[in-house]
């Protein structure tokens, strides 16, 4: 039986590593999309490499039973020691409003577990707004000159 859990009206399905090639083939175009919009370092078969691996985790999201969008998430420790909850890929499909909910389900989550935060990286200044709306604050900015 898959493990899910509802948040506002929307589903979110945890994708064990033996279901993960199947729930690929659904998320592989819209993971190509978030490559091509923004400056993304890998590209979909890394993420599918870490699916399976089992180093990063794939939740579905679906809304009135229609597949809505993906989050994909790693476990990072920092210098520190600490664990932060690494949002790697995320994606909702047009018409479908999944942050608000995906960030309530990644907090409860993460509840009760040694992890003190969630972080995600983007350089598409539109995150701005939505990051402080969510409680993300910046924390740094990083700049990059391909040679």
């Amino acid at each position: 039986m898959a493990k899910n859990w509802t948040i506002n009206g929307k589903v979110f399905e945890y994708i064990p590593i033996e279901d993960v090639k199947v729930a690929y083939n659904t998320i592989e175009p819209d993971l190509k999309k978030v490559a091509e919009k923004s400056y993304a370092d890998w590209i979909p078969a890394d993420v599918y490499a870490a699916l399976r691996k089992g180093s990063s985790e794939l939740y579905m999201v679906y809304e009135d039973n229609y597949y809505a969008g993906f989050v994909i998430v790693s476990i990072l420790d920092d210098a520190g020691g600490e664990k932060t909850l690494h949002i790697w890929v995320a994606y909702s499909r047009p018409g479908y409003n999944i942050i608000g909910a995906g960030v309530e389900f990644l907090e409860g989550l993460i509840q009760n577990t040694s992890i003190t935060g969630m972080e995600f990286h983007s350089d598409r200044s539109g995150w701005s707004r939505a990051a402080k709306k969510h409680g993300f604050k910046a924390v740094t900015t990083v700049y990059r000159k391909e040679v």
